[in-house]
This record gives structure tokens, sequence and C-alpha cells, in this order.
């Protein structure tokens, strides 16, 4: 799943477990007891919230489940709201399905409360906080272009589609908010920049590569633009788009941009079902973590360790500590079968 950042300690999904992970020694830890696969996980207020594919969503607090949330939704994005969570996904009820929206109070952990919730046509992709502040404020993206959210009189949930001109039915795959603008990136390799608070579109500006629209897959915006690509390329920009600081190869597609609490390093997703951290100021990239990248083949366990291998890859694990102790990255020739 996508990581979220915990200082020193890196934290994803991983089946029914949540992996909790040193930075620097890559020594990793599980939390364990989710009922179904752990889908998203975020950060908030000294607690850790997980969504389940279920649609349960369970809050830890040291490492325990301390309070369940059943929701009809299948929580893929989160982002907070001060002391409200904001969710987003599909919504299952009587054998129909959509998309829907909703905000939980979680000023008292032990007892979730939902605030206010509304649905869309729009196929949510992505979701980010606009304002804090009452009116609380959150932005969508999706097949439909972007929505603006706001709350009203705290148990209204309320929404409008921002005027994209002709890019309103661009089908928006990542936005990011800075600065007090929107911006976004989308399938057909357009940059936009929207102004939220007057629902329009501010700059557009049309990635080409050999003359061809490169799609784009995950944004962030900061003093520049950090730029992942369905070509696998991460490039920064500078905000205006004059140049490209820097680009780096990483050969698979850029699935998702991660801030963390260092504002110089960012944790790359990609389609290779790796985490990374790149480091802006040092235009460095290092690999965290790696999983298999297709089904395990081979299971051994002799009491202390385990060894799993797929095609690709062989890891080892000491199942005393949940660590990983190796990893054996296979070239072609060697793959298994």
């Amino acid at each position: 799943t996508i990581p979220v950042d915990d200082n020193e300690y890196l934290i994803y999904g991983s089946g029914k477990n949540i992996v909790r992970m040193s930075k620097s020694k890559l020594e990793q830890e599980c939390l364990v007891g989710s009922q179904s696969d752990v889908i998203r996980v975020i950060r908030m207020c000294g607690l850790l919230i997980s969504s389940e594919a279920s649609g349960e969503l369970r809050i830890w607090e040291r490492g325990t489940t301390i309070s369940i949330l059943s929701t009809s939704i299948v929580a893929r994005y989160m982002d907070t709201l001060n002391t409200s969570l904001v969710i987003a996904g599909k919504c299952t009820k009587l054998g129909s399905s959509y998309n829907s929206v909703a905000l939980w109070s979680l000023s008292d952990p032990l007892n979730p409360i939902e605030i206010c919730k509304g649905s869309t046509d729009q196929q949510i992709k992505d979701l980010v906080v606009i304002s804090k502040r009452e009116p609380l404020e959150f932005a969508t993206g999706g097949d439909r272009g972007v929505r603006i959210w706001r709350t009203r009189h705290r148990n209204h949930l309320r929404s409008a589609a921002v005027n994209l001109g002709t890019q309103s039915t661009s089908v928006v795959n990542s936005i990011s908010f800075y600065n007090n603008f929107i911006f976004a990136g989308t399938k057909n390799g357009a940059l936009l920049q929207i102004d939220p608070e007057k629902m329009t579109l501010v700059s557009i500006h049309q990635l080409l590569y050999n003359h061809k629209p490169h799609e784009v897959t995950a944004i962030l915006a900061r003093d520049y633009l950090l730029v992942g690509t369905s070509d696998g390329l991460l490039r920064s920009w500078s905000n205006g788009y004059e140049k490209v600081s820097f680009e780096l190869d990483l050969g698979y597609k850029i699935a998702k941009l991660v801030p963390t609490e260092n504002e110089n390093e960012i944790l790359v997703v990609s389609d290779a079902k790796s985490i990374g951290l790149l480091d802006v100021a040092k235009e460095g990239y290092r690999t965290l973590a790696r999983f298999h990248r297709s089904r395990i083949l081979f299971c051994d366990f002799n009491g202390d360790l385990i060894a799993t291998a797929s095609r690709s890859d062989v890891r080892v694990w000491n199942c005393n500590n949940s660590t990983l102790v190796q990893l054996l990255e296979l070239e072609l020739s060697q793959q298994l079968t």
C-alpha cells in the first residue's frame, strides 16, 4: 500500500499486516490483527488508522487496536482534518455500487462519530485537504476532472466540479495542494494549476516527449513540482515549468509521491512494488522496501527463519522479530519456474 512517514520509520500495509520499518536499518516489525487486506494507512494525532478491504477502519495506539469503525466505504483514499478523518472510495449498498466520501470525528478515538457523508458520479483516484478551518474543504480528482468538497453547518457535505474548460473530461490521476493552489496531473499528460477559491483553471502545461503525451501518474507540489509519469521517469520542475532541475529514470510507472517530515525527502511508490526515498536537495534515491513481484512459488521454514521465493526473488525472514534478513534478486536467466 501507499506508505506513511513516521519520522525514522516507514509504515505500510502488506496483506493483512501493517509493517513498521526502520529507514536506516531496514528492519521490520509487524502489527497483526487486521481481518482483511490492509489497503491504506495514515497517521493522526499520535494514532495510526488503517483501512481494510472489508470496509472497516481500524484505529491503533502503540501497536494495539483500540477502536473499529464499520463503514460501507472501502476507503482507498484518506486524509486528516484536525481531529477529523476524511475517507473516499467505493460504497456498496443493496447490490448497487457508487463512489462516496465521508467525514468522521475522532476527537474521542474510542467513540468515533460519522459527521457527514456524500456521494458522487466521479470515479475518485486521489484526495487532498485544502482547508482545515471552517468550512472544512478538500478536493478529489478522478474520471471527471476535479471536485471541491465543503462542509456546511458541520454536518452537511456539498461538492462542485471545477471548470477546467477543455480539460473538464480529463481523467485526473493525482492532485496536490500547496501555497493556495491545487496542482493536478492527468492521463493525457497535462499539468493543471487550479484556484480552489475561484473554482477556476489558472494554467495548463502539456507534457510532450517525442511529440507524444505521457500520462501523469503522480504529482507533489512544493517550491518545486515533482512529477511522475507512466514511463517511469521522475522529474522536478520549477513552478513556472521553465526547466527540469533533475530527472530520474526508475524504470517503472510512478504510482504515488508521499511527503515526509523532512521537506527534502519524498517517498516514491512504483509499480515495481517497491518504496524508495528521494532526497530532492541531493538528487539522490535509494530503495527502502521491495516486495515479491509475482506469486510465491516456494516456502520453507526451519523454526526461526522462513524462506519464500517467487520467479524474480528469494527472501529470508526472521520469524522472531518479523525482520527481512536477506533479499536475493534473480537475473532473467536465473528466474524460477
